[in-house]
Formats: structure tokens, sequence, C-alpha cells
């Protein structure tokens, strides 16, 4: 990955409530991912609402 995606990944799991983040597809500016609890301070991140469920991975509508 390049040295933005890198710092981007570091700076999110330094913060609290975030359990941990790692590059997504290529790594070449692509994007990344980050999980963490509801309640976990992210500002200035797009911040994209997911449950786990027993069907599996449900992407809340962000749409509504």
């Amino acid at each position: 990955c390049d040295a933005a995606l890198a710092d981007l990944v570091y700076n999110l799991r330094s913060l609290p409530g975030v359990l941990g983040a790692k590059i997504s597809g290529s790594g070449l500016g692509d994007c990344a991912i980050a999980l963490g609890r509801d309640d976990a301070e992210v500002d200035g991140y797009l911040r994209i609402p997911v449950c786990i469920g027993g069907d599996g991975l449900r992407l809340n509508d962000l749409r509504a």
C-alpha cells in the first residue's frame, strides 16, 4: 500500500473504540475497513453501519 493508506489504517487503529483496521482491495489507494464499537469516535471518516446476524452480514440502507 502507499504511505497515505498506511497512515489511514494506523490512525484508525489508534482511535478509542476501534477494534481493528486493515486495507481492503488492492491496497494502492483503494480503501480501508475498520471494525469498532457503536460508540467509537471516528470523526472525519465515513461510517457505514452494518449488522451481523444468523443470515450473515447485512448492510443498512444509507439512502434512508
